[in-house]
This record gives C-alpha cells, sequence and structure tokens, in this order.
C-alpha cells in the first residue's frame, strides 16, 4: 500500500476551472473541480479532475483524482479523508480560515488541488536525478510503471526521460498523495 505517491507530469498550464461554491453544511457534497493542463507531456490538454464528495459538511470526505488523456483515465486516486477531518477545528491547520465550516471549505475547494498539483524542479533535491540514487525519479518512475501501468524496458526508459526533461526544464508536476500514519504502517487508516 503507498503513503505518498509522487509522480511526475509535465505541467503547461492552459486554464484553471473552479467556481465559488456557496455552502449549506447540511446538503450532500458533490463538487468536481478540474484544471487543464498536459498531463503527459505529448503537447496535447489533459484533463485533471478532483471530485469531492461527503453524506453533508459536518462529515467526512471522500475524493479522487483523475487524470485522462485522449478521453482515457490514466491516473487515479482515491481518498478517505475520515482520519483528516477532525484536524479542520485546529487552529493553523488549514490558513486563512477559522473554524471547521470554514477551513474545511478552504482546504478541499481552494487548497487541495493546488495541493495535489505542485511545480517541481527538484533543484532541492540533487539525488531525485541521480540515476544511482534508489529513491530517484529513474527508480521509482521505473518501479511504478511497471507495477501500477504494466510499462517496462525501453518504453519506461523513453518515457522517464522525457519526465526529467520537463523537471530540468521546469515544467514538471508532482502529485504527493498524503495519508494517514495508520495507512503508513499498513494498519488501515
Amino acid at each position: 500500500m503507498r503513503l505518498l505517491l509522487t509522480i511526475f507530469i509535465a505541467l503547461a498550464l492552459v486554464h484553471d476551472v473552479s467556481a465559488e461554491q456557496k455552502i449549506d453544511i447540511h446538503s450532500k457534497v458533490d463538487v468536481t473541480l478540474t484544471k487543464l493542463a498536459d498531463a503527459t507531456g505529448n503537447g496535447q490538454v489533459d484533463q485533471i479532475t478532483l471530485r469531492i464528495l461527503g453524506q453533508d459538511f459536518v462529515h467526512p470526505f471522500t475524493w479522487a483524482l483523475e487524470i485522462q488523456s485522449n478521453g482515457k483515465a490514466i491516473y487515479v486516486h482515491e481518498s478517505d479523508d475520515a482520519w483528516l477531518d477532525q484536524f479542520f477545528n485546529d487552529s493553523g491547520f488549514v490558513l486563512d480560515c477559522s473554524g471547521y465550516v470554514d477551513c474545511k471549505q478552504k482546504y478541499y475547494f481552494k487548497d487541495l488541488l493546488g495541493f495535489l498539483l505542485v511545480e517541481s524542479t527538484l533543484e532541492a533535491n540533487p539525488h531525485a536525478l541521480d540515476k544511482e540514487n534508489v529513491g530517484s525519479i529513474h527508480t521509482v518512475a521505473r518501479n511504478f510503471f511497471r507495477d501500477e501501468c504494466g510499462v517496462s524496458g525501453e518504453v519506461a526508459t523513453e518515457i522517464i526521460q522525457r519526465m526529467v526533461i520537463q523537471i530540468k526544464a521546469g515544467k514538471a508536476l508532482t502529485i504527493p498523495i498524503a495519508c494517514s500514519i495508520l495507512t503508513f504502517l499498513g494498519l488501515g487508516g
């Protein structure tokens, strides 16, 4: 089970679609936020969608991040944020808000998509591009492509080389997926 999954995709932000949402805390939550970007590095615009669901605003949310390229889902991650929900009452957990409802609204509808799609050049981590480092993009991406996508050999090498070019050019996007410590330890969560 993956605790922190980071994949790198080329970023060419074309359009940001997100509307202000009026909140009725007792109504079902079903909100979709979308960004359009070149997620594959092929020069074509792909759709990155974050769908947030909840019984109502006072219960924990679940969400799904999906990247579609040429009409096909190429990446999907789902999260149950029951472990996270308690922290929206904590002062400072979400910046520039006050109270559970205000902070939860800001986190999910304004901050989360930005937290999930982080521009990165990896300048702060010189080992990230070092082929000899087991934690480098070369090893991590190759394992991800093999285990999650069924892609290996020359095809994986070519993809990784394109990713490195995008990273060095400052056109990379990192998708960090956080989870609870229980999930990290393999105990559920």
